[in-house]
């Protein structure tokens, strides 16, 4: 008889005996629930009640448990702290950080500013391009000042400061920033926070460089005063179309209010000179002209002044409140690195002491679910067992073909410490052991750094990466920790590792 007629005939019976089992199943069930329905009628309606309510809660247990397994949920994110609303809490923070261990010297630091450690003068934040004048700027305002002015560009790549009194009584300090291009925007960014009020000073319409960090410098929202200096290079129709386009380019982006103004800081200028006939030229300093930004900066605090402190001292603690989240980041990266560490160690002495041969590098269960633990905690996330081993399994199965390439690379680098002398079988397998609990703990961190979630398919995926990476590098530190805690490793050994 033909197999594929008989296969047809057993898979025909086999619908049929399933159809037959189910239809008997749903006559039985069906006999049972009249006969629960009869002997219920027949009680009282609290009893009725009580079982039915019995019944919903037991279903509905199934049901949740059914979708769950079927449909897991999505991976519970890292939640970061709220933003601090004022400044009790925002130092409770802080010291609450610096107990975990947390390195919160820069966010103090910030904090400290806001004791008013400006001697109640405002200070006035000088920003631009290298070379459009800042420092020759506030020369002509401080005559007196000690300023460092070169025509090389880039000059001023420190931050300095200058007490001027201005016309209007107001006690000002000048801040004379680096100019950008110097690899110094992140510190001006920080330094411009911690001022009052800014003065973005160019010598043309601005190009699209300058006017992208004026934007961010606006972002701050501070009182700001855009400054042309060297105007006195222009004719006034030209001064004017300058001044009308800076200010159109601020009118599209919401900023109309801020002041341009029109300044001379000084220098030097050539004249030619007419003596006897002959014509000479001559260098002669240039008369500054810098009353018009004296003006307007007089305006900003005799109009704004509460507001001025409000907005600085609310710039400060954004700022230190970013440091904090800085440092902690940074205190959670190096304790995690301090876990993947200490695991890769314990999976180290863990094979030292019972070697099982096997393609099965993961058998240490225990550990690798303890370190999943840690990691996540250390990023505020607590995961799921069903996640935890979701991982595990996968993270199983990526290694596959991966086992022999780790042992031929715990092998090589056992060879590179003559101190290690013949190879044993454990001690290869010890060292393949710290490189998957390495790699293990590097992608699980990876996953969380990058997502603040612990997905178990995503740190799956970053464990093979590491385990497709510089094994060669790491094994070596591996093979340092697998020959300290080799059991009577002799002294001999120990100092050529």
């Amino acid at each position: 008889m033909n197999r594929n007629y008989l296969t047809r005939l057993a898979i025909a019976a086999l619908i049929v005996l399933v159809c037959l089992l189910v239809l008997g199943g749903l006559l039985l069930l069906t006999q049972v629930a009249l006969n629960v329905f009869d002997r219920l009628a027949d009680t009282p309606a609290l009893v009725q009640f009580g079982f039915w309510t019995l019944v919903v809660v037991i279903a509905s247990g199934f049901l949740w448990l059914a979708v769950a397994l079927l449909w897991p949920r999505t991976p519970k994110r890292m939640v970061a702290p709220p933003d601090p609303q004022d400044r009790s809490e925002l130092e409770a923070r802080v010291a609450a950080a610096e107990e975990r261990g947390v390195d919160v010297r820069e966010a103090q630091a910030e904090l400290d500013r806001l004791e008013g450690t400006t001697g109640g003068a405002v200070s006035v934040a000088l920003l631009g391009e290298i070379s459009v004048g800042k420092s020759s700027l506030i020369k002509a305002l401080i005559p007196a000042a000690e300023v460092e002015v070169g025509v090389l560009g880039g000059t001023t790549q420190a931050v300095r400061r200058y007490h001027w009194d201005s016309e209007h009584g107001d006690r000002i300090t000048l801040v004379d920033l680096p100019g950008l291009g110097l690899d110094t925007d992140t510190a001006a960014l920080e330094e411009a926070q911690r001022c009052h009020v800014l003065v973005y000073v160019c010598e043309a319409d601005l190009t699209r460089r300058e006017f992208n960090a004026l934007e961010h410098y606006l972002a701050l929202d501070k009182p700001t005063v855009v400054a042309i200096n060297k105007s006195d290079q222009y004719t006034e129709s030209e001064l004017l179309e300058v001044k009308n386009r800076i200010q159109q380019r601020l009118a599209s982006i919401d900023r109309s209010a801020v002041p341009v103004v029109a300044v001379v800081s000084g220098g030097e200028q050539q004249i030619i000179e007419v003596v006897g006939g002959d014509e000479k030229r001559v260098t002669q300093p240039r008369t500054p002209e810098i009353w018009p930004l004296s003006e307007a900066l007089g305006d900003v605090l005799q109009t704004n002044g509460v507001v001025v402190e409000q907005l600085r001292d609310r710039a400060v603690f954004a700022l230190a409140h970013h440091k904090l989240l800085a440092a902690e980041a940074s205190y959670r990266i190096s304790e995690a690195n301090s876990v993947v560490k200490s695991y890769t160690r314990k999976a180290i002495l863990g094979a030292l002491a019972a070697v099982s041969p096997g393609t099965d590098i993961l058998i240490q269960g225990y550990l690798a679910t303890a370190m999943v633990r840690s990691l996540c905690r250390l990023y505020g996330i607590a995961p799921r067992d069903i996640d935890i081993e979701q991982f595990l399994d996968l993270a199983q199965g990526q290694l596959g073909k991966s086992v022999p390439l780790l042992l031929a690379v715990a092998g090589n680098g056992l060879k590179a410490f003559p101190g290690a002398g013949t190879i044993a079988g454990g001690l290869v397998h010890a060292v393949a052991y710290g490189l998957v609990f390495d790699s293990l703990g590097r992608g699980l961190k990876a996953t969380l750094e990058e997502g603040g979630q612990f997905g178990p398919k995503q740190a799956a995926e970053r464990f093979k990466e590491r385990l497709d990476g510089d094994l060669q590098v790491r094994a070596l530190e591996v093979v340092k920790l697998a020959l300290a805690h080799r059991p009577n490793s002799g002294e001999q050994t120990n100092r050529d590792a």
